[in-house]
């Protein structure tokens, strides 16, 4: 009678060490971030105070088809959704608009994640974040279904897709240059985010180094481009002449011991300056070979430049250079020359 009471024991005993370890491998993929960023009013996510979000439960990995299946809530529509490739700093942000509060705390992510290093969850008013953290630079590629996004990533290539890289100068602790309470990191963002809304809804894929106040060594900034396949990189900047305030107008910078046939950096240097310049009419001072002081132009492999639009020491291009106006038409002058040189890339091929 005590052994088969043992017996029993025995056997319960185990049973309960298998459901407990059972619990334990479908929850051994937990991961977390320690910095979140906050999404802005408008939907898309930005760095803001740093927060410590809650993990993101990911089931027993299956990798038959490479993809990950990120569950949703039922009522979510695609237009409720946001997602945002950060190339440079290897992270993949989503947000999912509505109010549905603790949903991942009982939904775990599944399918493939061999490049997920790790993911986290945090709500806010606008909805729910999640930010994965990618092991290199991975492009994406998504579908989406009623209670389900699923999610490849796959290597960057060539392809037939037309992409551009737009370099916002400095960033983070990084000021640039500053006068009359205006700093260059806040200018050169403001325009590239109006460039790439100038391609919205088109064939050319515009790609930020940046999109909000980070820092990127220059070597990153134009290793993304190479590594994205780009066909240009745009660097945009701002001058300063503390010893001459009446000193104004545009330049462009190239890489003076790279050279590629039909359009290079000359080309497309004298493109961004002539366009930016015809837009808003300041003056031009000509494209010159890039010095130390352009690093950014060192590494590249593809038709780069560096436009500078303008002098913060100067007050009158200061004050343009806070105008949401003048930048409208700076990044039109941009975007005009970017189309360009697009068609003569085709002519030159």
């Amino acid at each position: 009678m005590q052994d088969t009471l043992l017996k029993r024991m025995l056997i319960f005993t185990c049973i309960f060490f298998a459901l407990g370890m059972g619990v334990t491998l479908y929850f051994a993929y937990t991961k977390a971030i320690v910095i979140a960023e906050e999404s802005d009013q408008t939907g898309g996510i930005r760095h803001s105070d740093i927060k410590q979000g809650d993990n993101l439960y990911f089931a027993r990995e299956d990798q038959s088809k490479g993809e990950l299946l990120i569950p949703l809530p039922e009522t979510v529509r695609a237009d409720d959704i946001v997602i945002e490739n950060r190339y440079a700093e290897h992270t993949l942000h989503l947000l999912v608009k509505g109010e549905y509060g603790g949903f991942y705390e009982t939904h775990a992510l599944s399918g493939s994640y061999a490049h997920i290093e790790k993911g986290v969850y945090w709500s806010e008013p606008a909805g729910i974040n999640l930010l994965l953290s990618l092991d290199r630079l991975l492009e994406t590629e998504y579908v989406f279904s009623t209670g389900m996004l699923k999610l490849r990533l796959v290597e960057p290539t060539k392809g037939d897709q037309k992409t551009v890289v737009i370099d916002a100068s400095c960033g983070g602790e990084d000021t640039g240059d500053e006068a009359h309470g205006i700093r260059e990191k806040d200018v050169t963002l403001a325009v590239a985010e109006q460039v790439r809304k100038q391609f919205e809804k088109t064939d050319i894929r515009v790609i930020l180094t940046r999109t909000d106040d980070t820092f990127l060594a220059a070597e990153t900034r134009m290793m993304l481009a190479n590594d994205l396949k780009a066909d240009f990189f745009v660097g945009i900047e701002v001058s300063s002449n503390p010893e001459n305030a009446r000193v104004n107008g545009m330049q462009a910078f190239y890489n003076g011991t790279y050279f590629i046939p039909y359009l290079g950096g000359v080309e497309l240097a004298d493109l961004l300056e002539k366009g930016a310049s015809m837009a808003t009419g300041a003056k031009v001072n000509g494209i010159f070979a890039a010095s130390d002081d352009k690093p950014v132009l060192k590494y590249t492999q593809i038709p780069a430049a560096v436009l500078d639009i303008g002098y913060l020491s100067n007050p009158e291009e200061a004050a343009k250079l806070s105008d949401p106006d003048y930048i409208t038409r700076v990044s039109e002058g941009i975007a005009h020359a970017i189309r360009d040189a697009y068609q003569l890339k085709e002519q030159g091929t």
